[in-house]
C-alpha cells in the first residue's frame, strides 16, 4: 500500500491535479465515474492486524489509519461541528 502513496505523489509532482482520499465504497465509486477521476479501492485492514500489516507492508497511504466506517465517522465528525 505504501508503493502506491509513493505513485501517486510522484504523479502529482509531475502532473496537473488533485488527490482526495475518501473513507466508503460507495463513496468511491461515485466519485471516480467523474470525467478525468480514478479511485483505488483498497482492502481493509483488520484492527488486530494494523502494527504487523506496517511492519510488513511498510507506510500505509494517507488517512488509512482510520478505522470504522464512512458512516460512523459521518456523525462523529458532525457532532464535533456542533460544539
Amino acid at each position: 500500500m505504501g508503493i502506491l502513496q509513493g505513485f501517486l505523489d510522484a504523479w502529482l509532482a509531475e502532473n496537473e491535479g488533485q488527490i482526495d482520499y475518501i473513507h466508503g465504497d460507495d463513496s468511491l465509486r461515485r466519485l471516480a465515474r467523474a470525467e478525468d477521476s480514478i479511485g483505488f479501492l483498497l482492502p481493509d485492514v483488520e484492527k488486530n492486524a494494523f502494527f504487523r500489516s506496517i511492519m510488513l507492508d511498510g507506510v500505509l497511504p494517507r488517512k488509512t489509519f482510520s478505522m470504522g466506517q464512512a458512516r460512523e465517522k459521518r456523525y462523529y465528525l458532525e457532532a464535533r461541528r456542533i460544539r
